[in-house]
């Protein structure tokens, strides 16, 4: 009887996490004919952008299944996770994790030993370049997991290490095929121009923080995953702080960023924010609150906390 393997990401997919989970679910059925993969994901509209008509099951489909292992995709967050309930159903020695964020919240219960989290890494993909057998990686999966790095490094202008630079060198992507990959992430439709135009200036009244905010009815993941985004909020030596607000409905998510050599410690008030991330880039998320409401957060976190900047090696 073939093995039953479950391998879930986060909700409202982004490129990452759907190159990673696509990936691993394809190398799974690779390494083993007796594993039969099942990939679950939340509909996203990035899916059909991305990959058009791969399969993947919702969690509806695979109801009544009975899995025997779990593995989960750039994520560690039980409340983020698409079918994290599945996890308590499958045995803690079948539960593994691969993901490239800390300081998370409420963690899924995986055990240590079956976690793979490497936080300086760019990208969930970037990790798994490293562990899988690059030799049983079919041509579509080694460009998948490009199109992963390149979409959580901005299209490789922030968040790449010389480790970035080695495992795409190790894909071994010919020069034709990387551009191919870099003008499906990173070109703009015509919905995405116009959302940067709405892009409007966040007046927090906080001495070298930069404040942003844009009020949209629909998922934004490829814009702010865009390097446009990025050079639009950009922190600089004036404001080596930058706060983005995005506003769906009821719901807030808020974007943290900072200059490298700047002491601030920004991670701390997007735990306040629940959420969390990197050192230097981090998201905070409120739901079925107001603007207001978010606005009073923001600020008394910020004037609580030191506003001076401080270079590290003064």
């Amino acid at each position: 009887m073939k093995r039953k393997i479950a391998v879930i990401t986060h909700k409202n997919p982004d490129y990452d996490a759907l190159c990673s989970s696509s990936s691993l679910a394809t190398y799974l059925r690779k390494i083993s004919n007796e594993n039969e993969v099942y990939l679950i994901l939340e509909k996203s509209k990035n899916i059909d952008s991305l990959f058009g008509n791969i399969q993947y099951y919702s969690l509806k489909d695979v109801e009544g299944i009975t899995f025997d292992s779990i593995y989960v995709c750039d994520v560690n967050e039980e409340d983020r996770t698409y079918g994290a309930e599945l996890i308590s159903t499958i045995s803690k020695s079948s539960r593994f994790l691969v993901d490239h964020h800390d300081k998370n919240r409420k963690e899924l219960d995986i055990p240590v030993e079956n976690r793979t989290i490497k936080p300086t890494y760019s990208s969930t993909c970037e990790i798994l370049v490293e562990i899988l057998d690059r030799s049983l990686l079919e041509f579509e999966t080694v460009q998948n997991l490009f199109m992963g790095i390149l979409s959580d490094t901005a299209c490789l202008t922030r968040n790449v290490s010389s480790n970035t630079n080695l495992m795409i060198s190790k894909l071994g992507l010919q020069e034709a095929d990387r551009i191919e990959s870099i003008q499906r992430v990173c070109s703009l439709s015509e919905e995405q121009q116009e959302l940067y135009s709405r892009v409007e200036a966040l007046e927090l009244g906080i001495p070298r923080v930069k404040g942003y905010v844009l009020f949209h009815d629909n998922d934004i993941t490829s814009l702010i995953k865009h390097p446009r985004f990025d050079d639009l909020t950009k922190p600089t030596c004036e404001f080596p702080v930058s706060i983005f607000v995005i506003g769906i409905q009821n719901n807030f998510f808020i974007k943290f960023k900072k200059m490298e050599d700047c002491d601030i410690n920004i991670l701390e008030f997007a735990t306040a924010c629940n959420g969390g991330g990197h050192e230097n880039r981090c998201s905070g998320r409120f739901y079925g609150t107001t603007y207001e409401e978010v606005l009073n957060i923001l600020h008394n976190l910020l004037t609580k906390s030191p506003k001076q900047y401080v270079k590290k090696e003064d």
